[in-house]
């Protein structure tokens, strides 16, 4: 009997054990599982941080390239040591990596201006676009009746009456040329849907002014120019082969005959860049955006005149 009651604590104290094991085990893995999500969580913060310190630096060393180098007409050129960033900095949209970034310099003036907007280039981006005339004219007068101050409606237009009895959008125009921002357009009658996804990239908020076509897009270069896709895609493709084009040239490729007196037309950069900046390390990412004009200045060798991140 006793040896009966000894084996069966023996057998209880072996349960006893190996439940004790069990949980041990447990813990120990959690533990580590724990461990592996605080690193993880460690090492995700710090690439974080790392991005925003990198997108950080190279906006700010953008800014002092910009502030010392040279414009050209289709580039921004170095004169500094720093290797990073190549001796010619196309201002054309292209990407050019530094580092672990993507960084996009577009000359303002290779888009319109948003301040005050162009109704009549809209009409030729509508129409370069693939869009209707009618589309072109009821954006490009619609967005006339949103500037203007008054209440009279131009032909193909939208004033008070269509914002707020016609189809009840609760809103009127804002009567002032200085829209707020380039996503205000999706506002107004004729650019909601496809208009406005195919004007909004053409667009940068800064002071309106001549475009210059040797950092135009192949878009508004051909609303620019007034000519078709297949010839705006052959003038992009002899501009990059060495950076610029020549009015003599693209008289020759459309017929087209220029002079700078264009009201819309010149050969030379704004000097005012959007610049985009995508950095990526691991799994973090960190986006810069902004506007800065490097026109000479008494006090000031650039000002920022939009930033965000």
């Amino acid at each position: 009997m006793k040896t009966a009651d000894r084996r069966h604590q023996q057998g209880s104290i072996l349960i006893v054990v190996l439940i004790l094991m069990m949980v041990t085990v447990s813990l120990a893995l959690y533990a580590v599982s724990l461990s592996r999500d605080c690193v993880a969580t460690s090492r995700q913060l710090l690439d974080n941080l790392q991005c925003r310190l990198e997108s950080g630096s190279v906006i700010e060393k953008i800014k002092y390239l910009g502030a010392i180098g040279r414009f050209g007409p289709s580039y921004l050129e170095s004169v500094s040591v720093n290797k990073e960033f190549p001796l010619q900095m196309n201002i054309r949209g292209e990407p050019i990596t530094v580092g672990n970034s993507e960084v996009r310099l577009i000359d303002s003036g290779g888009r319109c201006g948003l301040w005050p907007p162009n109704p009549e280039m809209v009409k030729r981006m509508v129409l370069a676009g693939g869009g209707s005339p009618e589309e072109g004219a009821v954006a490009a007068d619609s967005l006339l009746d949103w500037v203007d101050a008054d209440d009279l409606k131009h032909l193909n237009g939208a004033e008070s009456f269509y914002y707020q009895s016609d189809h009840s959008l609760g809103y009127l125009p804002r009567n002032n040329p200085f829209i707020q921002m380039v996503g205000e357009l999706e506002l107004i009658r004729g650019f909601r849907g496809k208009v406005f996804e195919l004007v909004k990239g053409e667009i940068v908020e800064t002071v309106s002014g001549k475009i210059n076509y040797n950092t135009a897009d192949p878009l508004m270069l051909a609303a620019l120019l007034n000519i078709g896709a297949d010839r705006a895609a052959s003038l992009v493709k002899l501009r990059n082969s060495r950076g610029f084009i020549t009015e003599a040239e693209i008289l020759a490729q459309t017929g087209n005959n220029l002079t700078l007196v264009d009201e819309y037309i010149t050969s030379v950069p704004s000097m005012t860049l959007a610049v985009d900046i995508r950095t990526r390390i691991g799994d973090a990412g960190d986006a810069v955006n902004a506007i800065i004009s490097f026109k000479p200045g008494r006090e000031k060798a650039f000002v920022v005149e939009k930033y965000s991140e």
